[in-house]
């Protein structure tokens, strides 16, 4: 499993468990860690947003607003591998405080476009700050040369299976392009 961790009953139980149903151990374990590793930071971020009253997918929003300014709810969703629904939702709530606008296309009274006014940018610059502040508050205890190694390849892995997901997710209406 891991050269730097002792495998423990429970693990090495598992690990036949997933072998005898056709799991590569090494894919298997380092899927598994992958994934327990976003767990974790995605507890730690969205415990650092929790002061400030918003959920990770709503500075996720706020944050990807600030930097293309405008976007269609659906274009945020595929940007930000959400669901449609998860960002209405999320647009909704930011929108009661201020934080987001939405307007009609001109071109298509049907979409909307979504837009950060400067109520919304502090949050996304808070927000940004603090999770910041947590990553570099983590334990690492890896080299910089193994940090950038995890960048890479986990960005691979990403890459090389990116479209196999992204069919998975809700499919996009069958509209034009917004425009205000």
């Amino acid at each position: 499993m891991d050269q730097d961790h002792a495998t423990s009953k429970v693990e090495a139980r598992f690990q036949e468990w997933m072998a005898a149903r056709g799991a590569d151990p090494g894919r298997y374990w380092a899927g598994y860690n992958l994934i327990s590793a976003g767990q974790l930071l995605e507890a730690l971020y969205a415990d650092s947003l929790r002061g400030m009253g918003l959920t990770r997918d709503e500075w996720r929003i706020l944050a990807m607003l600030e930097l293309v300014r405008e976007s269609e709810p659906r274009r945020l969703a595929e940007s930000l591998w959400l669901g449609r629904s998860t960002v209405v939702n999320a647009v909704t709530r930011l929108e009661k405080r201020g934080l987001v606008l939405r307007e009609a296309a001109t071109n298509d009274r049907r979409l909307v476009i979504v837009r950060i006014p400067d109520a919304g940018r502090k949050p996304a610059d808070e927000g940004s700050r603090r999770q910041a502040e947590t990553i570099n508050s983590l334990s690492w205890e890896i080299t910089p040369e193994e940090q950038a190694t995890v960048a890479r390849l986990s960005r691979r892995l990403w890459l090389a299976n990116a479209q196999r997901v992204r069919k998975t997710l809700e499919s996009s209406p069958r509209v034009g392009e917004a425009t205000v």
